[in-house]
């Protein structure tokens, strides 16, 4: 979920999705005439989902509630939870200000989610209905299908009794995908356990079928669950906690992942290799850098967020495509980090993000420069459409030049504009190898900005504080 940048709306189509594409880089998931979702039967189910989460995990859970909500609520529920995470003293109003776009991304699909700061379970009526009304139309029962979702939320709650889970999100910076990977996964392995207690197997068995088999899905489901990480969340997640099972049957491994997740995505494609501490002390050194470089607009610091690396939407979807390119991405990148910076005040300028990517040598450092490259020239294409064309320009000829930038250094810009000629940005890609060390800075708009931002990361591989 870490994958959000909050994209500046000014260029509708053209500035969203190239945003997305840019700078990207705890919940279960939901179309007929909706079921009658009784409050007097979700309290019962839910009762029930908590019997048997307390029994099987020896958990007292009595302290946790369950709350309703419409998905407008959720989205307020959701930008509170998002900037507690962030900063347990950021106001209401400015969680609301900076989370509202991720929020919006995911209320659609969520049925319900576990807020660890208030100890609740909180249920998207709408969402839950809509999920009931689609598996009792193929002859399930409401209450398993209910208990599915219920029985989930229920495990991150035990989780967080056992682990403390917004503690251990706070211990790794940058590793928030891993926790959310290792969290989903470990409830979604014990959701179908505890299923065969509760007797929910055949709703459990035909919901994930339907929520995460993407064998036969359309594009548009693709790149939904790409979007919103589904692949690997409940899908490659799941599979690395049962290769860390298979090496451990006593379970220390999976205890040892929930507390310590892998730092990025591809950790999760290589359980063999975990816990990989030297590759986990390289990351941190590249978010100690990033965590160091300090950015403002329009006169004030923007926020930071400690980012995923790589996300669903930086892997091919092809499975066997997929694991060739992370065994070359084991191979060949030590450790990876993104930082995004935003506007925490103005929700329409444009973003920020840093990554750096430490190669295992010079050639495969250069290598990396050209797939971050090509990827740039390809998506600057991608935008171009009957309502937006886009070009490439010379970042040379721009007012301040390029002259300030490191000598190796190398600024990619282009312009975006509506057919109409009433809206345009300028979108900037720049680049530096410091050892083997690649920078990467994207960004739109704001050409001085780019360039400070390549400066100071730089000085901040160089000299660590």
């Amino acid at each position: 979920m870490e994958k959000y940048l909050y994209p500046a709306g000014r260029v509708g189509r053209a500035t969203a999705l190239l945003f997305t594409l840019l700078l990207s880089g705890c919940a279960t998931t939901a179309v007929q005439q909706s079921y009658e979702l009784a409050d007097t039967d979700l309290r019962s189910w839910f009762n029930d989902a908590r019997t048997v989460v307390e029994q099987e995990r020896n958990v007292e859970l009595s302290d946790v509630h369950l709350s309703t909500v419409s998905s407008r609520e959720m989205l307020f529920v959701l930008s509170d939870i998002y900037g507690k995470k962030l900063d347990p003293n950021m106001t209401a109003d400015m969680r609301i200000r900076v989370f509202a776009d991720k929020a919006f991304a995911e209320v659609g699909f969520l049925q319900a989610v576990y807020d660890p700061f208030a100890k609740r379970i909180v249920v998207n009526r709408e969402n839950l209905s809509n999920f009931i009304t689609d598996l009792t139309a193929q002859g399930l029962d409401a209450r398993n299908a209910a208990l599915t979702v219920l029985i989930h939320e229920l495990i991150h709650a035990a989780d967080d009794h056992d682990y403390d889970l917004v503690a251990i999100e706070n211990r790794h910076p940058g590793d928030t995908l891993g926790v959310y990977m290792v969290a989903e996964g470990h409830a979604e392995l014990q959701t179908e356990q505890y299923c065969k207690i509760a007797g929910c197997s055949a709703a459990y068995s035909r919901a994930r079928l339907q929520s995460f088999n993407l064998e036969n899905a359309d594009t548009q489901q693709i790149h939904a669950a790409r979007e919103n990480n589904m692949m690997l969340l409940y899908g490659q997640s799941q599979t690395f906690l049962k290769e860390l099972g298979a090496r451990d049957p006593d379970g220390i491994l999976v205890k040892q992942a929930i507390q310590n997740p892998p730092g990025d995505a591809l950790q999760f494609f290589d359980a063999a290799s975990y816990p990989d501490i030297p590759r986990a002390d390289s990351r941190a050194k590249i978010y100690a850098a990033l965590d160091a470089v300090n950015l403002s607009s329009n006169g004030a610091p923007m926020l930071q967020f400690a980012s995923a690396p790589y996300t669903d939407s930086d892997l091919p979807v092809d499975s066997s495509k997929r694991q060739h390119y992370v065994r070359n991405e084991l191979n060949s990148i030590i450790a990876a980090g993104r930082m995004v910076y935003v506007d925490q005040y103005d929700r329409d300028a444009a973003g920020l993000a840093i990554r750096v990517f430490e190669a295992s040598g010079p050639g495969e450092v250069r290598k990396k420069w050209a797939e971050i490259v090509a990827d740039y020239n390809h998506l600057v294409a991608s935008v171009r459409s009957r309502w937006v064309t886009s070009k490439h320009i010379s970042a040379d000829t721009l007012p301040g030049g390029t002259g300030d930038l490191p000598e190796q250094a190398r600024m990619f810009a282009a312009t975006i504009t509506t057919k109409s000629q009433d809206e345009s940005l300028t979108v900037f890609n720049s680049l530096v190898i410091e050892g083997n060390y690649l920078i990467v800075v994207s960004s739109a708009d704001n050409f001085e900005l780019n360039k400070h931002a390549l400066r100071e990361t730089l000085q901040q591989l160089r000299n660590p504080i």
